[in-house]
């Protein structure tokens, strides 16, 4: 027969050990890479964010000019954008997982909830009129393409 201690010994080891596994679960940061086509400047407003489920990315234009982000959550890579209310630039804060509710502000900096770190930002490029968004190449936070 087991003591009460060695029972609570067993059961202590034995939820640590499933909760360990669940921590070290291996997440996906990265978008699919790729280079994809997000539209033209003109159809972007200043303040604007707009969901690409291909990656999946983020593109928005500011007073800067035009970025691509990751829209995959820093926490436990739940796409950030493929449901209503997730982003827009009008809201405050603009990027809220509908997950574990991580918030992010428009330039893709954590802010609150569980995230673990910003989002990446990745190179855009004009060409032949049209915006690339290329997610084979990681761009600084603070870069723009200016159009």
């Amino acid at each position: 027969m087991l003591s009460r201690r060695k029972f609570l010994q067993v059961v202590g080891t034995s939820g640590a050990a499933v909760g360990a596994a669940a921590c070290s679960e291996e997440y996906d940061f990265t978008p699919e890479v790729g280079r994809w086509d997000v539209g033209v400047p003109d159809e972007y407003t200043e303040g604007e964010l707009r969901f690409f489920e291909t990656g999946p990315i983020l593109v928005g234009r500011d007073a800067g000019g035009m970025y691509a982000m990751s829209a995959i959550c820093t926490h436990q890579a739940c796409v950030l954008g493929d449901e209503p209310d997730e982003v827009d630039g009008s809201m405050d804060p603009p990027i809220e997982c509908g997950c574990h509710q991580s918030q992010y502000d428009a330039n893709g900096v954590d802010l609150a909830g569980p995230s673990a770190r910003p989002l990446q930002h990745y190179v855009v490029t004009l060409e032949a009129g049209r915006l690339i968004a290329d997610t084979g190449v990681k761009a600084d936070r603070d870069a723009r393409l200016v159009v």
